[in-house]
């Protein structure tokens, strides 16, 4: 009885070390995969900021977010459930075939070898699993990217009446989806039974086998007991073995997307030894060449020099290459030739942060955050003062419909500017780049969704904002640029004529031709060019 106590106690001791073990394990695993997604989802988000503007323009946004979020989801959970699963399993494995072994070796030898045979066949099936668990990731992404795609522009959608087309589009895409998971699904389900029927045909030699011992006299029926519920123990790993190959290529899938954007390298790099010069503004470009595509190019031997203060005007049919120099001088990309200097060094030699926080820069497709309207201004210089915020807004001519919303600078409003006009967003953003005191001005038609009287008021705020900067401006109404100090003309990535507003129209070129086919269109519109 005190044996038979002391083994009682024994096994309660067991069980709740094993209890106690286990809430550890748990704990500890939580944390460790938390861990692991928070500094991998990270990295990558980290990663695809410091990658060129090119790789954001080649992969969807829905597609990245599925990446940052869902792919290293899985990776978490494949790392909480399946890693020590698959160490615990193991060692269950290890740790009972040879204590089977030590009992009966001969027995032993029947338990264990389906699992020689269950390996050969999942790495037969490898190949087979790492397609599909990639096209299903791949597809996953896709119905992201499609869903991002049709809500971002959702009043288009309305606006068109193309509702149905869309949805229609989503369930082809979901569809896809779908029929290969009912696929995957109806392959392992019918693999894995087929498989398992290995273990039933080594359970069963093994009661044949230990029948045959206790006929000639040579196990007791408690041996075989004690041997079957040992090897009972075996058959649960070697399941979990056939399982297993799902998971990991799953995981690995998902992995192998996340680490697709960590093993890309951005087009443009810093310097190794960048230098910090205090910009004036003098800038020049030498020959420049560039194409988005090497072999075709956009920009052809662009030379021209801008003193600092000065303001240019860009000219030309849309998709000549306005856009794509002040995305060279942004450094967005780098010539494929020639040099783009700035007080006489090379843009490759100044850190893209350092840069670009001294251009003050108002797109045509303006973008606000989701917040206040203070933050959205301030988002340019994080420290500035209220009253600095405010000077800036009334110098873009926003500071009065601000002051008649709700709660003034702290009106709260949605992602993209949900809830403002264009012009008012326009003017945020103007505001905006006021606040930067930039040395550095670009303007891509910052005025292109404002009616006529508010574009007065702007471009008043601009001639001040411009004064003692180097302003690029980019603008189809050409009557804003008039003022300009010299104007540029780009003509299929040529520059092909450069000087004041009357020097230029006086030759009866490009230019000229354009400003009298905006003059006529502005007849017959009922307005005059003045």
């Amino acid at each position: 009885m005190i044996l038979f106590a002391f083994v009682i106690l024994a096994y309660f001791t067991c069980r709740a070390m094993i209890a106690l073990i286990t809430i550890l394990r748990a704990r500890l695993l939580a944390k460790l995969s938390s861990n692991i997604v928070h500094d991998l989802r990270v990295s990558v988000f980290e990663h695809i900021h410091a990658m060129s503007v090119s790789f954001t323009n080649d992969h969807k946004v829905g597609d990245l977010i599925s990446r940052v979020s869902n792919d290293t989801n899985r990776v978490k959970n494949f790392i909480q459930s399946e890693g020590t699963e698959c160490i615990n399993q193991f060692l269950t494995l290890l740790a009972v075939a040879i204590y089977l072994f030590f009992i009966n070796w001969k027995m032993a030898l029947i338990v264990i070898v389906p699992a020689p045979l269950i390996v050969l066949l999942m790495r037969a099936f490898h190949r087979k699993t790492r397609k599909i668990y990639r096209r299903l990731w791949r597809l996953s992404g896709k119905c992201s990217a499609v869903l991002q795609d049709i809500l971002s522009g959702i009043r288009v959608v309305k606006t068109f009446g193309t509702e149905e087309k869309e949805i229609e589009r989503y369930k082809a895409v979901c569809s896809s989806y779908k029929n290969l998971c009912i696929g995957n699904e109806v392959f392992w389900n019918t693999i894995q039974p087929l498989i398992r029927i290995l273990t039933t045909f080594s359970h069963l030699a093994l009661m044949l086998a230990g029948g045959m011992y206790i006929l000639r006299g040579r196990m007791d029926a408690g041996t075989l007991v004690q041997f079957t519920t040992y090897a009972s123990m075996i058959y649960g790993p070697i399941n979990y073995m056939i399982s297993l190959p799902r998971s990991i290529a799953d995981a690995v899938a998902a992995a192998a997307r996340v680490f697709d954007i960590l093993d890309n390298e951005p087009k443009v790099r810093d310097a190794e030894q960048p230098k910090e010069p205090e910009l004036r503004g003098r800038i020049e470009y030498r020959d420049v060449y560039f194409g988005y595509k090497s072999y075709q190019g956009v920009l052809e031997n662009i030379s021209f020099t801008v003193k600092s203060g000065e303001m240019i005007g860009l000219v030309g049919h849309s998709g000549s290459g306005k856009s794509t120099m002040i995305n060279l001088l942004l450094r967005f990309y780098d010539p494929d030739s020639g040099q783009i200097l700035i007080d006489g060094v090379d843009l490759r030699e100044i850190p893209q942060h350092y840069l670009r926080s001294r251009i003050g820069v108002v797109l045509q497709e303006t973008f606000l955050f989701s917040g206040s309207i203070f933050e959205n201004v301030i988002y340019s210089k994080p420290d500035a003062t209220r009253e600095e915020v405010i000077r800036a807004c009334k110098l873009a001519n926003a500071h009065d419909f601000i002051m008649k919303m709700d709660d003034a600078y702290d009106t709260w409003i949605g992602t993209g500017g949900k809830g403002l006009s264009g012009g008012e967003r326009q003017r945020i953003s103007l505001a905006r780049a006021i606040l930067k005191d930039p040395k550095i001005l670009i303007l891509d038609e910052a005025t292109s969704a404002v009616d006529t009287r508010t574009e007065l008021h702007i471009q008043k705020a601009l001639e001040q904002l411009s004064h003692g900067r180097t302003t690029f401006n980019i603008a189809h109404r050409l009557s804003t640029l008039r003022n300009a100090d010299r104007l540029i003309v780009i003509e299929n990535g040529n520059l092909v004529e450069m000087g004041t507003h009357a020097e230029i129209y006086a030759l009866e070129g490009v230019y000229y031709r354009l400003y009298q086919i905006q003059k006529e269109a502005l007849k017959m519109r009922g307005l005059e060019e003045k």
